[in-house]
């Protein structure tokens, strides 16, 4: 299945689950993934995505909102878009490496850049891993099992 700009409602459905589900879930080691980027529609959309597979997603919408919730939040992985307003995936991520180098945060590139070049370059500005949009959801899953440490 491929990732589109299009939401429809059934994707949408998954948003909500009450607080007493929430404390189960967080006791049973629930993974919280802080999504980089800065378009609402993609944040919308992987919200339904990941909450179909039990993770908890936080959202910012920039370097400086990342930043902030990495500082006030444990966050077992990343999801980074590339090309945002202001400061771009690159700069971010080396900001999330200088501040947090005691703990190893695993950053993945969720971007439109598609060459080879460019899942090199991510590597090489400290991400873990690279997905290209629009991509496939089973893929994107397999790759947050892996970095999770997940089966």
């Amino acid at each position: 299945m491929k990732l589109s700009a299009e939401v429809n409602n059934q994707d949408l459905q998954c948003f909500g689950s009450n607080s007493i589900d929430r404390k189960a879930d967080n006791f049973n080691n629930r993974k919280t993934i802080l999504y980089i980027d800065d378009n609402l529609i993609d944040h919308e959309v992987m919200q339904g995505i990941l909450s179909r597979k039990g993770y908890d997603l936080i959202s910012a919408y920039n370097g400086k909102e990342a930043l902030e919730v990495l500082r006030s939040h444990n966050i077992d992985l990343i999801l980074m878009d590339i090309q945002m307003q202001g400061m771009n995936g690159y700069k971010i991520t080396e900001m999330i490496r200088k501040e947090f180098d005691k703990k190893h945060m695993p950053i993945i590139a969720v971007t439109a850049y598609a060459m080879r070049e460019d899942r090199d370059k991510c590597i090489q500005a400290g991400m873990d891993d690279y997905i290209a949009k629009p991509y496939d959801i089973n893929y994107l899953y397999s790759i947050l099992e892996k970095r999770l440490g997940i089966k």
